[in-house]
Parts: structure tokens; sequence; C-alpha cells
């Protein structure tokens, strides 16, 4: 919940119910591919041995910014063209 609540307390959003935060603001776009990458951050926490753990890492959200219509249009005309 702490960790959570400190990333909360940031301009990172949650996406989904494990704690995975990410800038949605400042997306890295590429045009050519029609991708848009949100870099984030993954925490958890555990027991160990040593005593208490928290890992965070640093992690990317792939988002196409094309639509499942275009991609069904695409896939029509290269069906079309091959014949």
């Amino acid at each position: 919940m702490i960790i959570k609540d400190a990333f909360r307390s940031t301009d990172l959003r949650q996406i989904g119910k494990t704690p995975r935060f990410f800038d949605t603001t400042n997306p890295i776009v590429m045009q050519r591919e029609q991708l848009k990458i949100w870099s984030g951050f993954k925490a958890s926490a555990y027991q160990s041995k040593m005593g208490c753990v928290l890992a965070i890492d640093n992690i990317f959200k792939f988002m196409s910014t094309k639509t499942c219509l275009d991609r069904i249009n695409e896939i029509r005309q290269k069906c079309h063209s091959a014949h």
C-alpha cells in the first residue's frame, strides 16, 4: 500500500491491478512503426532471510497507434494485391 501511495502522489498512472505505474503524459512516439512507448516502474516488496526487500524495476508499455480496423484493411489490401 505504501508503494502504491507513493507512486500515486506522482504524475504516474497505474495500469492494471499490479503496482505498475507509467508516465502517460510523455510517451516516446515512433511514427514509422506507429507505436507509443510509455516508460514506467514496477515495484514489489517481499521478506527474505536478510530482511525486507523492496525491488523497483524500470518497465515499458508498447501501445499501437493503429486501430483494429486499420490492421484489417491492411490485411485485406495485401490479400487483394497478391491475386
